[in-house]
């Protein structure tokens, strides 16, 4: 029985590039019919068999062509271990990306809840490094960099104080020792402290609007220092197709 190109790509999860790089490099042969298509034979179907069986245990193409034509006898253990230490390193990555992202669905479904359901809290410790102040750039790139890499532990964040907008990123003190991020004269530590604890809903680049927030302080006996953190959750379409972010707010507080 012949198969065509496809037909082989089909049963055995490639792409037809695979099977014509396969046929380059002179593992299998195809032969062309009087109907100027080429075909492969059942003897061909079954090298690919060999190849098939190593790429769903994670090796590539290239690999798996490599360990079935050209790979000593006394090197095949240490292939396979090499494939299992590579395999390990990424479900550990993935494990990794797996709670990082049940955290911040939890923040985001937090944030969520807060949006006009405020409450007063001590808001954590926290260590914000400013790239903008006022749209000013004000950084060193080299810290930023590492903070960057520290994402999503580190967020977009802002500092509102006064007429005063400090744009940058912002992590839990903890977050920060853990990651072992760089120290800088320039990094502003925020510590615990009574807030106004809420959610608001602004587009990218925008003031945030905290009138809703000092209005929910005001009514219960407490006063707006002046000074507000902003932590941007997640950005969303919103029904009229404008762009808006979702922001975890942090708004100090005090007694008149």
């Amino acid at each position: 029985m012949a198969y065509r190109v496809g037909e082989m790509a089909e049963l055995f999860g490639l792409t037809t590039e695979g099977i014509r790089y396969l046929e380059k490099r002179g593992f299998i042969r195809s032969r062309r019919e009087s109907n100027g298509y080429r075909t492969y034979s059942y003897t061909e179907k079954a090298k690919l068999k060999h190849i098939r069986n190593l790429c769903s245990m994670g090796f590539s193409l290239k690999e798996a062509e490599r360990m079935v034509t050209d790979l000593p006898r006394d090197d095949i253990l240490s292939v396979l271990d090499a494939k299992l230490e590579d395999l390990a390193q990424k479900a550990a990555g993935i494990a990794r990306m797996q709670r990082m992202l049940t955290e911040h669905r939890a923040l985001v479904d937090r944030a969520l809840q807060l949006k006009g359901n405020s409450e007063l809290i001590s808001c954590p410790e926290m260590i914000f490094l400013p790239t903008a102040v006022n749209d000013t750039p004000y950084h060193d790139h080299s810290i930023e960099k590492e903070w960057v890499a520290a994402m999503p532990l580190a967020v977009l964040a802002a500092i509102y104080d006064g007429n005063d907008i400090r744009r940058g990123m912002m992590v839990k003190a903890h977050d920060a020792d853990t990651l072992a991020l760089p120290a800088s004269d320039s990094l502003i530590h925020i510590q615990p402290q009574l807030c106004v604890h809420g959610a608001l809903e602004t587009p990218p680049h925008q003031r945030r609007d905290i009138r809703p927030l000092v209005q929910w302080a005001e009514a219960r006996g407490w006063r707006a220092t002046g000074r507000m953190y902003c932590l941007m959750r997640m950005s969303f379409k919103a029904p009229d197709a404008q762009i808006q972010e979702l922001d975890e707010v942090y708004l100090p507080v005090e007694k008149p």
